[in-house]
């Protein structure tokens, strides 16, 4: 069977469509896979700084579809572009951080009578991010859309990893599901996925606790007094204060707790937990875990060297190009492991029919480095 003969009539529920690899995703489906019948999108809302509410319709609008990876298939379909636009993407208002996604019961059920595969994209990415944020998203948000799926019929469930759940470990390493039982130390001590949530959980909750304690509330409190004398901007009132030190506190805990337990940092951990919650409870649905190694800018679509924001590699290509940075501490040798984000995107769509005919978990990687290897001093 080939991927557009698997594809052919078939609806998809795609998560963190927004993001780099998503808005990359739903443009190829677009623009080749003509016998997709529709694309769920599940998008939540955002509240801007000065509180104004945008919807989810509204969110498509402008930070999907207003993205030049549409340019391409603007060209292609000039005037008719929304129309085709609306004919195969339905945006479903949701949340992956909330229980059921967030959804309005009825929608839930709809989707679930007609959505066949199922690709999670979504995640916290900064590698030091809140790990309340880390957590919510990267290890609880694929147990989440799993339990979509389940509701499903017949389903395929793609969740997309990352190579570096891995950590330090040396030589060869199978592809293989997570084990929800271990950890990445040496020692191979106590370990267990779910009561490592519930222990990040108290972790949060005593995080929010101390930030409302009589001590804090008056450090706050003489902060903001004075902020408002010295006439700063940022935060200037108690609970804007309060909420910025929850946020601190909250990502060195997670850098704190992730290197504890053998990850690099907070963003490798949570999604190492998020395989294997996957791996514990997929309950029998064909699931496919993808493991990208760095995802960077396009090599030929939507267009050559296209690129969405600035991440990972990004910042330290342009300092150093610019000469703010001199140089790059590592050994000249050390390998750099990127793939162009179309790369992933075809090789993501054309793992899934295989993950779909087999059962259990099936995983699959994306890396350069064995077959065309880039090493520092060549970046460089």
């Amino acid at each position: 069977m080939t991927i557009q003969e698997y594809f052919a009539d078939k609806e998809l529920l795609v998560t963190g469509v927004t993001g780099l690899l998503g808005k990359a995703l739903l443009e190829k489906i677009l623009r080749d896979l003509h016998g997709v019948r529709r694309v769920h999108i599940l998008i939540r809302e955002r509240v801007t700084r000065n509180g104004r509410v945008v919807s989810p319709e509204e969110r498509l609008q402008s930070d999907i579809l207003a993205s030049s990876a549409f340019d391409r298939l603007r060209e292609i379909h000039g005037d008719a572009f929304s129309s085709m636009v609306h004919g195969k993407v339905e945006v479903v208002a949701g949340d992956l951080s909330q229980q059921d996604l967030g959804m309005d019961p009825a929608v839930r059920r709809r989707l679930q009578d007609s959505v066949q595969v199922i690709i999670n994209c979504a995640a916290s990415v900064a590698f030091d991010a809140s790990i309340r944020e880390a957590l919510e998203l990267n290890c609880r948000g694929p147990l989440r859309v799993l339990e979509f799926a389940r509701g499903c019929n017949a389903p395929l469930f793609a969740q997309v990893s990352t190579c570096y759940v891995n950590g330090p470990r040396q030589g060869v390493v199978p592809e293989e599901p997570m084990d929800p039982n271990s950890d990445m130390t040496e020692d191979g001590g106590p370990y267990d996925v779910d009561e490592e949530a519930k222990a990040i959980v108290r972790l949060i909750e005593a995080v929010e606790a101390e930030s409302f304690s009589h001590a804090r509330q008056r450090r706050f409190d003489k902060a903001s007094r004075r902020a408002e004398d010295d006439g700063k901007n940022g935060p200037t009132t108690v609970e804007s204060l309060r909420r910025a030190w929850v946020d601190g506190r909250m990502e060195v805990e997670g850098m704190r707790w992730a290197r504890r337990r053998g990850w690099n940092d907070t963003y490798t951990f949570t999604k190492a937990m998020g395989e294997q919650m996957v791996s514990r409870y997929h309950g029998g649905v064909p699931t496919l875990i993808y493991r990208p190694s760095i995802i960077e800018s396009a090599f030929e679509a939507p267009e050559p060297g296209w690129l969405d924001g600035y991440r990972m590699v990004d910042p330290l290509i342009v300092a150093y190009g610019k000469g703010q940075l001199p140089d790059f501490p590592g050994s000249p040798d050390a390998l750099l492991d990127m793939v162009p984000v179309d790369m992933v995107v075809n090789s993501l769509l054309a793992a899934i029919p295989s993950a779909h005919a087999s059962q259990g978990v099936n995983v699959y990687q994306l890396a350069t480095s064995s077959d065309n290897p880039l090493a520092l001093r060549t970046f460089c």
